[in-house]
């Protein structure tokens, strides 16, 4: 039986074209840095200690903390002085992004669901971004109210996606054990990985044929409307 539903965020709860959102997303936080840091030096900066960030795989070090070492080693500026701007990027600017993206009608049904069964639900995105941006994203999906057991954010995680350690560390906070955990995702190098640890997988996929479960998120809330999790 399965105890706990691991959902990815973008492209899954919400529809999100992720290359055309990061390009702006990337634009329009450099440019709100710009009085600080040459828009392009700063996005060089944040690639860089992103990708060191995903390569952290100690478990002492949280990816906030990894991602902030890299900018700081990388950078002649320490994050530290660009963050106050960077907050109020947040507060004030982020929210603009929505239109890179839709919400997607059997999201909330489908959470609602699986609560009503008395089961954890837990926002499985890739912990990159810090708690503020996910947030914000799950309103704009219409689930932000939901009584998620887990979101994963930079600030909580120690691990990125594909590592399997990222899918045991969600295992172990919700304290379910990872084969009665099904993730529910689109992208199969990240996502799939959950499997490397016994946890169970359900692709979300349109097109083509894979070698895992997988159908539209309506397709999903169907089969679990019918015992599917059972």
């Amino acid at each position: 039986m399965i105890e706990a539903v691991l959902f990815d965020l973008d492209a899954t709860l919400l529809e999100n074209d992720l290359d055309r959102f990061i390009r702006t997303y990337m634009r329009s936080l450099s440019l709100s840095l710009a009085q600080l840091m040459p828009p392009e030096e700063f996005i060089r900066y944040l690639w860089g200690a992103t990708s060191k960030m995903a390569e952290n795989v100690d478990p002492k070090v949280t990816n906030e903390d990894a991602f902030r070492d890299a900018f700081d080693e990388l950078s002649p500026r320490p994050l530290a002085e660009l963050e106050p701007a960077i907050n109020r990027f947040y507060a004030h600017e982020f929210g603009k992004l929505i239109g890179c993206t839709r919400r997607k009608p059997a999201a909330r049904s489908i959470v609602k669901t699986v609560v009503a069964q008395g089961r954890s639900v837990v926002v499985a995105t890739n912990p990159v971004f810090p708690l503020t941006a996910i947030a914000q994203r799950m309103e704009w999906a219409g689930v932000a109210d939901l009584p998620f057991s887990l979101v994963t954010a930079y600030e909580n995680m120690h691990f990125t996606k594909p590592h399997g350690a990222y899918y045991q560390e969600i295992a172990d906070l919700i304290g379910v054990p990872a084969e009665r955990c099904l993730m529910v995702g689109d992208d199969l190098k990240l996502d799939r990985p959950a499997t490397e640890i016994g946890m169970c997988f359900y692709w979300i996929s349109d097109n083509g044929a894979g070698d895992a479960m997988q159908g539209s998120l309506e397709d999903l809330h169907a089969l679990i409307l019918n015992g599917f999790l059972d």
